[in-house]
């Protein structure tokens, strides 16, 4: 239930950016560089990684998301920066997909300024 709410949720613009304002300012610093890099705005951004992240991620994926969640004060700003991150981490520096199968780059930016 928690999952689809955070799904439903942050895939929204205005409540997506609402949401990274909440996590913190730098954190809301490094989401708006890739942000503005990718030319969308913050909510944009982070309501399209939030799609992105229902489309293709794997059970595994759900599992940690879930686990991350579990007995935080807030458990939907918390599995947000925790989908946030892990796009982050997906990309090298030239904006391209990483690691894994499936990932979550498709942003053509360059993200070493946020790492």
């Amino acid at each position: 239930m928690l999952m689809k709410e955070l799904i439903e949720t942050c895939s929204h613009e205005a409540v997506a950016e609402a949401a990274v304002i909440s996590i913190g300012p730098a954190f809301h610093s490094r989401i708006a560089h890739v942000a503005r890099a990718s030319r969308m705005s913050v909510g944009q951004f982070t309501a399209q990684t939030v799609r992105m992240f229902r489309e293709t991620a794997h059970a595994e994926d759900w599992s940690v998301l879930s686990a991350v969640c579990a007995r935080h004060d807030m458990p939907i700003l918390r599995g947000l920066h925790h989908i946030l991150e892990t796009a982050l981490e997906d990309c090298d520096s030239s904006g391209r997909q990483v690691g894994r199968p499936g990932g979550r780059c498709e942003y053509d930016v360059h993200l070493s300024a946020c790492a």
